[in-house]
């Protein structure tokens, strides 16, 4: 069986922009044959199912209503029931499950595949075994429950290598690898992507080499190498062109879409996507259509055609909602809040961007869940909810960095690096043990010395590499340290803004009104506690302590603070500490002048080992990388900039 799906890209199958269903062929079952087909999140990815081959017929269902249907199957297993035939018992299961004119709820699907996974094991029958773990993972796999498929795709993958059978293991490794990439992990997706092009090419199988190879081009467009990527897939879709294999060569067209997309060839994007729709609908490959409906409403959206972009959503929405699909539903969902975010109707934006983070935080895509963060945070940036946005902006930072930098990008490409170089060495084998001994004996020295070049070569490649990617990573430290610098200057003009509102609405104070309660008290107190007397900067400040200065009691401050300000006490002191220590490390006299541990100090934090966490967590970088990738030049003091107090 196979599939193809990819996490993020917003026009290939459902849930990212490229995703692909690819449909593997390997022995099983009689009764049963899986058919082949492709899956789709929000692109296109290549899921390997495994499929009938020796001894198989396929059973031929006329077209039949819901209730026929199930009269129809029960008539099957009451007679396989009766002759306690258990193994076609178990095919039975799987085939409804996969009858995609039977219209059943996951839950029933689900039960139908773990009956047949118990039969299986109760036959002690491998492949049948591996056969009924792949369903689940694609069940599991089309509806957005990507740690339970990864769960079934590992339970089969352990059963394959005992019992040795090469080309299921390969299917497998296919198959995991389509998660990692949905899961932002694409140096493990590469991996698993070149595992299984070994195994296909020694068995010197032509399909499957060519659907790794659209595997491979999925993890291109994650790194946006997307000349590469194109040709990777271009590749694989003539292979398919040539063997007839439609769903396959749809998957194809709908990633060669997504990759126009990013190069802004909207014209050449659109007749993809419409071509891979045409062959989807004669397939009833529901998934493929509504990846594609989505991918065409990106379109239309880049090109500002908003009607036309809601309309294809609404309608890709329709199919994902039937099919129960909840990261289709929440690629769509994040869309329209673009489209909703540029129309500036806002509320529904937020609505649409709130229901997609809700869904991504049940299937695990964390890439899609910081394009959805990002979102947000613009959604509340132009309602002028400036605090929030900038606290969901910087935890869209934080799951950013944990996803991929530029050494994970080094990776990845030198696992591709390395497969090339394992290839020419065999190549190289091949062709000396296919000379005679004394030919063998001339050429050995001529072989060496070309190896000792190649390695030169590569070691300056590497090094080549190495400090490219050195120069790429001091420039992101140098943009992240820009952007904490542009924070900071907002936010001491939000607090000017806000003194001078103060003030503005000081003489209505002063007319007679009722006193004002108590919680708005404390607050008062703490904010000059905190801005003016700067009291955080005491190491030793507990929330007991500051409950005492305000006259009130731990308790009350605990909740005034989760309530106002939604944030524990310690992350809401350790907020005005690292603002107060950025301030310090990019003043052109303290920052040059003071040691970092100094200037922690000063700042409240007794320890250097918990500033530097606590500084990363809020800013995205050490202390140490902050200051380095300051331009003093650029930085003009001002009135507020803090005074060194603990020197």
């Amino acid at each position: 069986m196979e599939c193809f799906d990819s996490p993020y890209y917003f026009s290939v199958r459902p849930r990212f922009t490229v995703t692909v269903l690819m449909v593997l062929t390997f022995s099983a079952i009689q009764v049963l044959s899986a058919q082949n087909s492709l899956y789709e999140p929000q692109g296109q990815s290549p899921i390997l199912e495994f499929k009938d081959n020796e001894h198989s017929t396929e059973l031929v269902i006329p077209k039949m209503s819901q209730n026929q249907k199930k009269l129809y199957y029960e008539e099957i297993l009451d007679s396989l029931k009766k002759c306690a035939d258990l193994k076609n018992i178990a095919n039975t299961y799987i085939r409804i499950a996969n009858d995609v004119d039977y219209e059943l709820s996951y839950k029933t699907k689900d039960s139908l595949l773990h009956e047949a996974l118990k039969i299986s094991v109760g036959l002690k029958l491998p492949e049948d075994i591996i056969k009924a773990y792949n369903q689940l993972f694609l069940l599991s796999f089309n509806t957005g429950s990507n740690k339970k498929a990864l769960l079934y795709a590992n339970e089969a993958l352990k059963i394959a290598l005992e019992q040795n059978y090469n080309k299921s293991t390969a299917i497998i490794y296919s198959n995991i690898s389509l998660i990692y990439i949905k899961m932002g992990d694409y140096e493990k997706a590469n991996e698993y992507n070149y595992r299984a092009l070994r195994v296909f090419q020694e068995l010197n199988d032509t399909l499957h080499i060519a659907r790794s190879k659209l595997n491979i081009g999925l993890v291109n467009i994650a790194l946006k190498d997307y000349d590469k990527a194109l040709l990777n897939i271009t590749q694989a879709r003539d292979e398919f062109k040539v063997i007839d294999n439609q769903k396959a060569y749809s998957v194809s067209l709908t990633n060669i879409g997504s990759i126009y997309i990013n190069m802004k060839d909207y014209e050449l994007a659109l007749h993809n996507f419409f071509e891979a729709v045409q062959i989807d609908e004669h397939n009833n490959d529901y998934y493929g259509v509504a990846s594609n409906f989505t991918s065409i409403g990106r379109v239309y959206y880049k090109l500002g055609n908003l009607e036309k972009a809601l309309q294809f959503l609404n309608q890709a929405h329709e199919i994902y909602y039937k099919l129960d699909d909840k990261s289709g539903l929440a690629s769509v969902y994040l869309k329209l809040a673009h489209v909703f975010t540029l129309k500036n109707e806002l509320p529904r934006a937020l609505g649409y961007c709130s229901k997609s983070i809700s869904l991504l935080e049940e299937t695990d895509e964390p890439v899609l869940k910081k394009n959805a963060l990002e979102q947000l945070s613009l959604i509340h940036q132009k309602r002028g909810n400036y605090q929030l946005a900038l606290k969901i902006f910087r935890e869209a930072s934080t799951l950013k960095d944990s996803l991929f930098n530029i050494d994970k990008a080094a990776r990845v490409s030198m696992i591709e690096e390395k497969y090339v170089n394992e290839k020419l060495t065999n190549d190289n084998l091949k062709l000396r043990y296919s000379s005679e001994i004394q030919q063998v004996k001339l050429d050995g020295q001529k072989s060496l010395n070309r190896a000792y070049l190649i390695t030169l070569i590569i070691l300056f490649l590497a090094m080549v590499l190495i400090i490219v990617q050195f120069s790429k990573k001091n420039l992101a430290y140098k943009f992240i340290t820009k952007k904490n610098l542009d924070l900071i200057k907002k936010e001491q003009e939000l607090k000017k803004t806000k003194e001078q509102m103060i003030s503005m609405t000081e003489i209505d104070r002063n007319k007679p009104r009722l006193d004002p309660d108590e919680k708005e008290a404390i607050l008062q107190r703490m904010e000059k506690l905190l801005e003016k007397d700067q009291i955080f900067t005491r190491s030793d400040l507990t929330i007991e302590k500051l409950a005492h200065r305000l006259s009130t009691n731990r308790t009350y401050l605990s909740q005034i603070i989760n309530e106002v300000f939604c944030k524990s006490y310690s992350n809401f002191i350790n907020e005005y500490r690292v603002d107060y220590a950025m301030k310090m490390l990019s003043d052109p006299i303290i920052g040059g002048k003071y040691s970092i541990d100094a200037i922690a100090k000063d700042s409240g934090f007794n320890s250097i080992s918990n500033f530097n966490m606590v500084f990363k967590k809020f800013s995205g970088v050490t202390p140490s990388v902050f200051i380095k990738n300051v331009d003093f030049k650029d930085i003009k003091p001002c009135n507020d900039t803090p005074k060194f107090t603990n020197l």
